[in-house]
């Protein structure tokens, strides 16, 4: 089965690549970062992929992490992957480019020809043209056209949890469903659930922390649709 487009935006896809001198490469999509069409054409290759790498293959060397060390799933996950020879990249957004960074790395890397036949077959055509032992920051292609987004009727923008802090990308439209008169400030905005926590938030225009509900009185809130 394939990713759809709105499966990109929201989920954290984790996948696999190997760059032009045949290492392996981890990235962390977290809803904003782009996702080849090699890895958008099959989820279980990419389920495969990472259950072979997260809970299969073998420890081959030591880890280093590049990023402050947390107790969290992303940290968790580096560690283990470039103890196993993997580089490991986290999805930024800079200057309005959709970038991967690097956030660990291993001592001694693997290459393709360190795989299993079966992963191996999977992995040659996830081939990228970046260099992961040289560059900190990578640009991978994107399966996804702006003028897609433009053509369907809604868009999307990206915003932080303010339960878990999780920054995610969510599909936003042209009508307003929350109107909140709060302290003589009207806001606007949508309902929304967090990709991560699952928690309900609203998610205010031109804000990019989205809000407690439960932070404004009943009486302050309207639910209505109203035109942009």
């Amino acid at each position: 089965m394939k990713f759809s487009k709105t499966d990109l935006i929201c989920e954290d896809i984790m996948w696999f690549g190997i760059d032009e001198n045949g290492y392996i490469f981890e990235c962390t999509s977290a809803g904003v970062g782009n996702i080849p069409a090699f890895v958008c054409k099959s989820r279980e290759e990419t389920d495969m992929l990472e259950e072979y790498f997260l809970n299969t293959a073998a420890k081959t060397t030591v880890g280093k992490i590049l990023i402050k060390d947390e107790e969290n799933d992303l940290c968790n996950d580096c560690k283990t992957l470039s103890s196993k020879g993997i580089f490991c990249y986290d999805a930024v957004i800079e200057d309005n480019h959709h970038d991967y960074i690097k956030i660990a790395e291993p001592e001694e890397p693997i290459t393709i020809n360190d795989l299993p036949d079966k992963i191996k077959s999977i992995m040659e055509s996830h081939k990228v043209d970046v260099d992961v032992m040289a560059e900190s920051n990578i640009q991978v292609p994107h399966d996804f056209s702006d003028d897609e987004e433009q053509n369907s009727g809604y868009r999307f923008r990206q915003v932080i949890c303010p339960f878990c802090k999780h920054q995610y990308m969510t599909r936003i439209y042209n009508e307003y469903d929350i109107i909140i008169k709060h302290s003589g400030e009207m806001l606007y905005g949508w309902k929304d659930r967090c990709t991560k926590c699952d928690s309900w938030i609203y998610v205010i225009d031109n804000q990019l922390e989205g809000v407690d509900p439960s932070s404004f009185p009943e009486d302050e809130i309207t639910e209505h649709f109203i035109l942009r």
